[in-house]
C-alpha cells in the first residue's frame, strides 16, 4: 500500500494465497491485532483493540510461530492453527502484543 505501516485487504489476500507454498512462517509482525485473539483466554486489563478479521484469516493460513503486534501489552497462551484430531498436527502460534516505549507499567514494549 502507499502509506507506511498500512496494508490493504488485497495485500493480505496475496500473502494468504502464498500459504500453500509456505510451510508456516517463523514471525508475523503487524500493526493491528487479529480479530478474536482474546477468545477463550483471559483478556488483558484495559481496552482491547477490536481486531481485523482478515488478519485472523491470514494468521490461520500462514501459521506463524510468533505473531507480534503493538500495544497494549498482552501475551496470549499459545494456540493451534489446525483442527485437533481432524488435521495434521502443526506447531502452535505465540501471540505477543508489545506496549509503547516508556509506558507507565514498564511492560514489554515496541517502538
Amino acid at each position: 500500500s502507499n502509506k507506511p505501516h498500512c496494508y490493504t485487504e488485497s495485500d493480505l489476500n496475496i500473502l494468504q494465497a502464498q500459504s500453500g507454498v509456505l510451510n508456516g512462517v517463523d514471525i508475523l509482525i503487524t500493526s493491528e491485532w487479529p480479530a478474536d485473539i482474546c477468545k477463550y483466554v483471559k483478556k488483558p486489563e484495559g481496552s482491547v483493540p477490536e481486531g481485523i478479521r482478515h488478519l485472523s484469516h491470514l494468521a490461520n493460513s500462514i501459521k506463524p510461530r510468533y505473531h507480534f503486534t503493538s500495544g497494549p501489552y498482552f501475551e496470549r497462551l499459545p494456540y493451534r492453527n489446525h483442527k485437533i484430531l481432524k488435521e495434521k498436527s502443526q506447531y502452535c502460534t505465540r501471540f505477543i502484543s508489545l506496549d509503547s516505549v516508556g509506558n507507565k507499567g514498564k511492560k514489554k514494549w515496541l517502538d
